[in-house]
């Protein structure tokens, strides 16, 4: 019988352990990394140890998940997979930013409430992450289905979301006087309003030494609202209006219940330890109360 020699042997050893490589090279390409591994993603294990929320921002709508979504969120985050050469060495904050994540952790120095925005294009393909100090390069990524799979799992069981706000928008619409009525309406209009509250009409109080407004809210059936997130409109609305001191909301729910919340300047200062109406002196200033504002808790 004819016996195949050494040579034949190592030829086909070599032929298995390339088919390997090769097998490996398609299922786990070299040209692909980890998210966390790219040269300009300022990102570690870290900062998602340090995570305390998340949310999903599209379509003008902002969803925030939970504690016990965290773990899910930092899985997503330590596999997520990119292109390893960056599609583009541009930072500029201009980018697509159609599907949004912004993450929360607490701060490595003082444990302040710090944000890092994962931007994907509209069919997610792209990513390029804004950690509020140097935003990195572009980059494809690898699965983009997976990223988009991520964002239907959690979208289609979020039950709350408010309407995003926009700093510009907001410093285009600033008003001196609450007596402003076409004014007023406008910026109640750009207001970061819960998805489970919708307008009704405004009060304006402008008697004598009286500068107040109240919003009326229709509350939606079998749905809630944090009062936080309504904290956060009357911190913005003192910022803007510049002579606003006492804001009220009334809410009414479909059976008829009424809730009455007041706040007025000085708990608006207190609770900054700072001059509100100091946040509307510039865009950038009233960015930073939006994201101030965004962890009253």
């Amino acid at each position: 019988m004819f016996e195949k020699s050494p040579t034949f042997w190592g030829l086909m050893v070599t032929t298995l352990v390339i088919i390997v490589i090769g097998i490996g090279l398609i299922t786990n390409p070299i040209n692909h990394v980890d998210l966390l591994d790219t040269d300009s993603i300022y990102l570690s294990e870290d900062h998602l140890s340090r995570v305390t929320s998340w949310s999903i921002i599209n379509e003008g709508q902002k969803s925030t998940f939970g504690a016990s979504t965290v773990p899910d969120f930092v899985e997503f985050i330590e596999t997520l997979q990119v292109h390893k050469t960056e599609i583009s060495k541009s930072r500029s904050g201009g980018r697509d930013t159609s599907n949004r994540i912004q993450m929360v952790f607490n701060g490595f120095y003082d444990e302040s409430p710090m944000n890092i925005y994962f931007n994907f294009n509209s069919d997610y393909t792209e990513i390029w992450v804004d950690n509020d100090i140097k935003p990195s390069f572009s980059y494809k990524t690898s699965h983009p289905s997976v990223v988009k799979s991520f964002f239907d799992k959690h979208l289609s069981t979020a039950s709350h979301s408010v309407k995003v706000v926009s700093a510009d928008d907001l410093w285009q619409a600033r008003i001196p006087y609450v007596g402003d009525n076409s004014g007023v309406s406008k910026l109640l209009n750009l207001m970061p309003i819960p998805s489970s509250l919708s307008h009704s009409s405004i009060q304006l109080y402008t008697k004598e030494d009286e500068r107040g407004l109240e919003w009326l809210l229709d509350g939606a059936q079998n749905t809630s609202y944090d009062e936080a997130e309504i904290q956060q409109i009357a911190v913005l609305l003192f910022a803007l209006i510049e002579n606003l001191e006492d804001f009220y909301v009334t809410i009414t729910s479909p059976s008829g219940e009424i809730t009455k919340l007041q706040y007025d300047i000085t708990w608006a200062n207190q609770l900054l330890e700072t001059d509100v109406k100091s946040y509307g002196q510039s865009v950038e200033k009233i960015q930073e109360l939006i994201n101030l504002s965004a962890h009253i808790r």
